[in-house]
């Protein structure tokens, strides 16, 4: 028991409203950087998203949504917390979805990890 507290289960929070063709990009780059931050340790880190993130290629969305937002936000707060540990990314201040998961992430003392770009917002490029 004492090894699962100390190994990373990091959940990866990014913005998805309106920046639907970047989302497994970002996703993939967030990935990334994790397993740089995490290169030296010995305990490799698992990492999840949101509900969804499968649901994403470059082009966006595979099919429309069935569901609403707070149905998605249910389900990825569900999976936050199996996590310990949460990474917030690039424009994860102007995503209200963001902010309820790194509340959520906060209340439950997990480590807060944040992208080396996650101050900046998403841009038209990002889109």
């Amino acid at each position: 028991m004492e090894l699962l507290k100390k190994y990373p289960i990091i959940y990866i929070s990014l913005p998805i409203g309106g920046y639907e063709k970047s989302v497994s990009r970002r996703y993939s780059n967030a990935i990334k950087e994790i397993d740089r931050l995490y290169s030296n340790d010995d305990l490799q880190p698992l990492v999840s998203g949101p509900t969804n993130i499968s649901e994403f290629t470059e082009e966006g969305l595979k099919e429309p949504r069935t569901k609403d937002w707070p149905w998605y936000m249910g389900r990825d707060v569900e999976i936050l917390l199996r996590c310990n540990t949460i990474f917030m990314t690039k424009g994860y201040l102007n995503s209200p979805g963001c902010r309820v998961e790194l509340a959520v992430a906060r209340e439950r003392d997990m480590k807060v990890i944040y992208a080396k770009d996650a101050q900046e917002s998403l841009t038209d490029e990002d889109k």
